[in-house]
């Protein structure tokens, strides 16, 4: 196959098409995204207008076209796209047509088994293990899309109308769904939806409020998500059971899982109690390339490869140790001695980067003092270690949850399963980055050893145009340069790994004690620290307690028993049992 000679790709679905144009060497030549492409409600003329502005936007004339097409249900709807696609492109030697959950499929597992999930506007799921295939769903919103976008907004319309029914009341659910549509009343809502016959996309839309209502904390909202999350988590069990799976791979895909983590933990929740899937990762690779490996098949002798990453084989992380050489022919003994050495080369790199992790800390202490929040994002080991710092900061100095927070690439699935590809989807970064609200008041810190994770710099870039004060923290001097540099870039020379490329060893040792400072030290300056005593721990165990009474003994030198009294009086708050003292 000549590198003349290009593939294009197209995915059509509820809410957008898109496409790809593939080389032969699987880079991506061009791309684009258009309207609605699922044949199911879509007539005639406006998939030939889809189809014609790819055409027109080609910079070369593809060899064949595979098309994954939401609402292909039948031979008959593949013949008409068939056909529809042939006006536009009539020089093309194959056209392939399928469902898009078939070129989804090939798109988050390109020669493998598993399962894929499928939830954006409709839903869809699809297995393979072997030779056999088994489907669930894409039956269209009349009669399915169990746990779609489509789905989870009508249940939260229904609980809506069902609550006001049952106390005369309008739950905040119903408030927000009367926000997103501009509406004043339910009556207003329940005409709109009825005598305008509001379209599958535009309930759809309406997911977006269900999700953000239960980020806030709705009741209601959070029971429709867990209840269609559910029925989605039950079509992926029956697909893996009529193919006989035992913990199946399975790939996320799909505007409402793949970028509402809400749901999309919800669902993974639910499916590691009902499957314990080996795997459950978010499929980053394009629906349209996958749509174009239906093509590739045809044409190539091997599935067209993805798009390449940068080149990491720079990084330090990635570097042979040539002092651990030959360690499976070392005693235990031997190892162990060996192990600690390495650890011990840890201090003099973080040292070596002092004046940057001060400058860094400054950072965060002027955000948060000005009423900002600290993030910290990255992928896999980084981000693991992002988001455990910020989970300790509310407990130890009794903040709000929300003041530092941790992002995590993959969400809260990948924090316990290894879901590597995620830290390639820079759009997912930058997505992170909005959603959270990310604005002027706030400082980011990227977590990425190797210093070129596509999640954490898209991230970084996005918090930048937003006016956030930016933190780039890696393991390698010698990374890429940012389009637009970080207010503070710390680079730990750490020396290559114990074992080669393992970043969880002394990169992931460097990078836990960096946040550990930077965390720890702006909190002393934002006052959460006497002494060397953490005055505003949260006492909620005995131990807690234990050590609360402790502090107030250490501050006000009274006995542990008019410690302890002083304490249950205030609530177990230290700063209020403190200032009981001064003001006696």
């Amino acid at each position: 196959m000549s590198n003349r000679n290009f593939i294009l790709g197209i995915e059509g679905g509820g809410t957008k098409t898109t496409w790809c144009l593939v080389g032969a060497d699987g880079a991506i030549a061009a791309d684009g995204t258009l309207g609605c492409g699922n044949v199911a409600v879509t007539g005639d003329e406006e998939l030939r207008g889809v189809f014609r502005t790819i055409a027109q936007a080609l910079p070369n004339p593809p060899v064949a076209i595979g098309a994954g097409m939401a609402g292909v249900v039948n031979p008959a709807a593949a013949a008409r796209v068939r056909a529809l696609l042939g006006e536009a492109f009539p020089n093309v030697r194959a056209i392939i047509v399928e469902h898009d959950a078939r070129s989804g499929f090939l798109a988050a597992q390109p020669s493998g088994n598993g399962i894929l999930a499928i939830a954006g506007t409709g839903s869809f799921v699809l297995g393979r293990s072997g030779e056999r295939w088994a489907r669930a769903d894409g039956w269209g919103h009349v009669v399915g899309d169990t746990g779609s976008a489509y789905s989870l907004a009508e249940s939260g319309l229904r609980a809506v109308f069902r609550q006001f029914d049952e106390t005369g009341e309008v739950p905040s659910l119903g408030s927000a769904l009367l926000t997103a549509t501009c509406l004043n009343s339910l009556e207003d809502l329940s005409g709109w939806i009825t005598k305008n016959a509001a379209s599958k996309k535009t309930i759809a839309g309406l997911a977006r409020t269900v999700i953000e209502a239960g980020e806030a904390g709705s009741p209601l909202a959070l029971a429709c998500i867990t209840e269609t999350a559910g029925s989605l988590v039950r079509s992926v069990a029956g697909v893996a059971h009529r193919l006989e799976m035992e913990h199946p791979l399975v790939a996320l895909s799909g505007g409402l899982l793949v970028n509402a983590a809400l749901y999309r933990d919800e669902f993974s929740r639910q499916l590691v109690k009902c499957l314990a899937p080996s795997e459950i990762r978010v499929s980053t690779t394009p629906g349209a390339l996958g749509a174009a490996r239906l093509a590739g098949a045809v044409i190539a002798p091997q599935p067209l490869a993805a798009p390449p990453i940068a080149d990491v084989r720079s990084s330090n992380t990635e570097q042979r140790n040539p002092r651990t050489r030959n360690l499976d022919q070392r005693t235990l003994p031997e190892l162990a001695d060996l192990f600690l050495d390495e650890s011990e080369r840890v201090g003099p790199a973080l040292r070596a980067v002092m004046p940057q992790l001060v400058s860094a800390t400054e950072l965060v202490v002027a955000s948060l003092q000005n009423g900002g929040r600290m993030f910290y994002i990255g992928a896999g080991t980084s981000g693991r270690l992002g988001v455990l710092d910020a989970s300790e900061i509310p407990p130890t100095f009794g903040t709000s949850p929300s003041l530092v927070q941790g992002i995590m690439a993959g969400g809260m699935p990948a924090l316990a399963v290894g879901v590597e590809d995620v830290e390639d989807d820079a759009a997912a970064g930058a997505q992170a980055v909005r959603q959270r609200g990310v604005d002027a008041r706030d400082v980011v810190v990227g977590i990425a050893a190797s210093g070129r994770t596509p999640f954490v710099i898209a991230a970084l870039e996005d918090a930048q145009r937003r006016g956030a004060k930016t933190i780039l923290l890696t393991c390698n001097p010698r990374r890429p340069a940012m389009k637009a540099p970080p207010d503070v870039a710390v680079d730990i020379p750490t020396d290559a790994e114990f074992l080669t490329g393992s970043t969880r060893l002394s990169a992931g040792t460097a990078t836990k004690i960096a946040l550990n400072l930077m965390s720890t030290l702006a909190m002393i300056r934002l006052g959460k620290v006497r002494d060397n005593l953490m005055i505003d721990v949260k006492a909620t165990n005995a131990k807690l307690r234990d050590r609360a009474a402790r502090i107030v003994m250490e501050l006000t030198g009274w006995e542990k028993s008019r410690a302890e009294a002083a304490l249950a009086q205030h609530g177990w708050d230290i700063r209020s049992a403190l200032a009981s003292n001064e003001s006696a």
